[in-house]
Order: structure tokens, then C-alpha cells, then sequence
């Protein structure tokens, strides 16, 4: 399944998967992007990636947009390859990833680890609450 991986902007350092069935939108409006990107240049509707044919493609809706050195036309539509690199608006970088590279890898379950961690927490603080607040139980 391929990703794309901001590498600047507001997103720097998330990957983000893409669907083998369903269009992404990005923009900097929520209501028509449902991966919104709030960096200088970037447009309600800037670009759309998406599956077909077994390759994936970006489809430009905006005049800012660079892929791979060359300035793409609002309305283009282009072939991603492996390792393809973006220029969105003013500066945001996202690279084009196939497959996620094993030190993402690491990084990505290290995050889902943190994240279980703080959630096992969490639900242990909510049961010392609610055994503080219950009464014990009849015998």
C-alpha cells in the first residue's frame, strides 16, 4: 500500500496511507479535503491522489504544484512513481512511497506504542476513580 510522507510544513513527519479504492483530497479546506494542509500556497482543493489502472496518480487543481522539478498545469493529471517528490503551494515537501520504509516503520509502531502506553493509563486512572466513588460490593 503506498503513503505519502511529509517531509516540511505543518504536517512534517506524518505518513499518511493512501486508500486502494477511494480518492484523497488535499487542501486547506475542510470541507472539500479530507487531508487539510494549512501551509502558505496551498489551495481548498489543491490536489487529488488516487488509485487506477494499479498505479496511483495526482491529479493538480492548483497552479502551485511541482512534481518532480516540473510545474504541473492546474487540471494534469500524472503517474506517480516510487520515491516521486511534491512541492506544494509555498514549501510543503511530501514524498510518494510505494512501500513504507522499515526505519518508518520502527518510528510509526514506536508512535502506536506511546499511544497504547498513554491509553492503559488512562484507563486505570478511570478505574482508581471509579473504585474511589462505588461503593463495595455486597457480599
Amino acid at each position: 500500500m503506498p503513503y505519502l510522507k511529509f517531509l516540511s510544513g505543518s504536517r512534517d513527519q506524518t505518513v499518511i496511507q493512501l486508500s486502494a479504492s477511494a480518492t484523497l483530497v488535499l487542501g486547506c479546506d475542510p470541507a472539500e479535503a479530507q487531508l487539510v494542509v494549512n501551509d502558505s500556497g496551498i489551495e481548498g482543493r489543491h490536489c487529488e491522489f488516487y488509485p487506477g489502472e494499479g498505479r496511483y496518480w495526482v491529479a493538480s487543481r492548483a497552479a502551485a504544484t511541482i512534481l518532480d522539478m516540473h510545474q504541473l498545469p492546474p487540471d494534469a493529471t500524472v503517474e506517480l512513481k516510487d520515491r516521486a517528490m511534491l512541492i506544494l503551494g509555498q514549501g510543503t515537501y511530501v514524498k510518494y512511497l510505494e512501500e513504507l520504509p522499515a526505519d518508518l516503520i520502527h518510528v510509526e509502531l514506536r508512535k502506536i506504542r506511546e499511544e497504547l502506553a498513554d491509553l492503559h493509563e488512562s484507563v486505570e486512572d478511570v478505574e482508581k476513580l471509579l473504585e474511589q466513588r462505588l461503593p463495595p460490593p455486597s457480599a
